[in-house]
């Protein structure tokens, strides 16, 4: 909006985001700590734009995508994974987040993962907590997010709790699943199964605090019921309303998921 404006936004971000943000047209990225080589005429916290601009929730901008992958890299991803549909997961967060322990789904829970003819899952974690999965570990790979957005990239679908993953994976406009505890950051709000920031993104929530068997059960039985829609082999895979969870009272998740998923090319 700044750009459209007439200005020219120079965005400070942390060194790993630089090369993602560099892909945007007519935005400048500077890592966090390095010098400004360029003057600048005003300066403003990111976080008080919508003030700035009057945004609301029914006028956020960009919802349905700001960022793309970058080609060449998604080539080099699509070769290192295997053929058919996958679905990149990310139950746990980095352990240092001060939240980390309400946001990410214990081990347990999640292995092992269901098997589904013709669908692959694909480790989106890092580190640690890739090992144990029982998946490949992509992580040597996953360098910077604009590696991570070139291997989301070549996705059908991401589940993902409260990370980076969610957001990487809704502000490019892939289909995107998250699981969120009872009390979730704010910019998930609350009662409700879409998010005003991403089109493309459906919530499943904690029905009581700790609750995960329930989140991660109506996931399951939504992947079982996943259906095809794209004449071009995407995956569209609506959740099940009768899974629904009956403490969470907005639209239906089948109507928004539909919407979200016909908006998508092809």
């Amino acid at each position: 909006m700044i750009r459209d404006a007439g200005g020219r936004p120079i965005l400070v971000c942390a060194p790993p985001i630089v090369p993602l943000i560099q892909g945007i047209p007519g935005v400048q990225a500077v890592a966090t700590g390095e010098p400004l080589f360029v003057g600048y005429d005003a300066w403003i916290d990111q976080m008080s734009l919508p003030r700035l601009f009057g945004t609301t929730l029914d006028t956020v901008p960009g919802a349905s995508g700001y960022l793309r992958a970058d080609p060449k890299r998604s080539v080099v991803w699509s070769a290192r994974l295997p053929p058919g549909r996958k679905i990149g997961v990310a139950f746990a967060g980095n352990p240092r987040h001060t939240a980390d322990r309400r946001r990410s789904i214990p081990l347990d829970l999640v292995v092992p993962l269901p098997e589904i003819p013709g669908v692959t899952f694909v480790n989106l974690q890092h580190a640690g907590s890739a090992r144990g999965l029982g998946l490949p570990d992509l992580t040597r790979w996953m360098t910077d997010y604009a590696e991570t957005a070139a291997l989301i990239d070549n996705l059908d679908l991401v589940i993902t709790v409260d990370t980076s993953v969610a957001h990487l994976a809704g502000a490019l406009g892939k289909p995107v699943w998250v699981m969120l505890p009872f009390a979730p950051d704010w910019r998930w709000l609350l009662h409700r199964l879409d998010s005003p920031w991403y089109q493309s993104a459906i919530l499943f929530r904690q029905p009581a605090a700790g609750d995960w068997v329930s989140v991660t059960g109506r996931g399951d039985a939504g992947i079982s019921a996943g259906r095809l829609t794209s004449s071009d082999g995407s995956a569209h895979w609506p959740p099940d309303c009768s899974v629904r969870s009956p403490a969470v009272r907005s639209c239906c998740c089948c109507q928004r998921w539909n919407q979200a998923s016909s908006s998508r090319p092809g």
